[in-house]
């Protein structure tokens, strides 16, 4: 009853055009919807015989690669039957489970593209090309060089004369110790001054800004001292 019944499943499938044996494999192991193990490589061992049995026009080396597929399924049947049968490492049949998962990863790539170009998803680059062009200049035959040297004598007189920019100079700043060194200077020479005295020397702003924190600095240090007699008076400036 089991052989007509794989007998009926071989007619429905030995018109079909398998590329290999691994294919033939995938194609009963998927149509049982079975994972791929050792297990299910077991259970199509029948079916793929059948279809062995059918097959007439393959090439010598395409049924030589039928029989050593047909070899393995038939010691991992051995083996499922007999499970203390051992076998060499070299002929393991459990290689077969392996060499089946990764042809099924082959032909899922292979459906994918065969979609993606009949949808014509897809892109193909231009080859670059190795032809070199000859950059030349060709004037009209009516350019005289009397005509082309007007041309640029009107283009230039369109654009806008170069307007010369100012010259500026960067002033010179002080920094606070240039000013320490001018104060106690100053000091040297005449033993009282006056805030007055030291900002008319101030060339700008930040020049006075500099005196004033060079005058703090000085007095934190206890270099000089300072003294106003009445609020907004001069101040003068002492040597300690």
């Amino acid at each position: 009853m089991e052989d007509t019944a794989t007998a009926k499943e071989m007619k429905d499938i030995k018109l079909e055009n398998f590329s290999g044996p691994l294919d033939l494999l995938l194609h009963l192991i998927e149509e049982k919807q079975m994972d791929i193990t050792t297990v299910s490589l077991s259970s199509v061992t029948e079916q793929f015989l059948a279809y062995l049995q059918e097959i007439d026009e393959r090439s010598p080396e395409e049924l030589a690669s039928f029989l050593v597929v047909a070899t393995k399924l038939l010691l991992l049947k051995s083996q499922a039957l007999l499970p203390f049968l051992q076998v060499e490492e070299e002929e393991n049949p459990s290689d077969l489970t392996t060499q089946l998962k990764m042809y099924k990863k082959y032909a899922t790539a292979t459906q994918v593209i065969e979609e993606m170009i009949a949808q014509k998803n897809f892109l193909f680059a231009k080859p670059v090309s190795k032809k070199i062009y000859q950059v030349a200049f060709h004037p009209p035959q009516l350019l005289s060089l009397e005509r082309l040297q007007q041309v640029f004598v009107d283009v230039l007189s369109l654009l806008e004369p170069v307007v010369k920019l100012p010259k500026a100079a960067l002033a010179k700043v002080v920094s606070l110790r240039e000013k320490f060194v001018q104060i106690q200077q100053a000091l040297e020479k005449q033993a009282h001054l006056n805030f007055y005295q030291l900002m008319q020397n101030s060339h700008d702003r930040s020049e006075i800004v500099i005196t004033f924190l060079a005058l703090l600095e000085l007095v934190k240090q206890q270099t000089i001292v300072v003294k106003q007699e009445k609020s907004f008076q001069n101040i003068t400036i002492e040597k300690i």
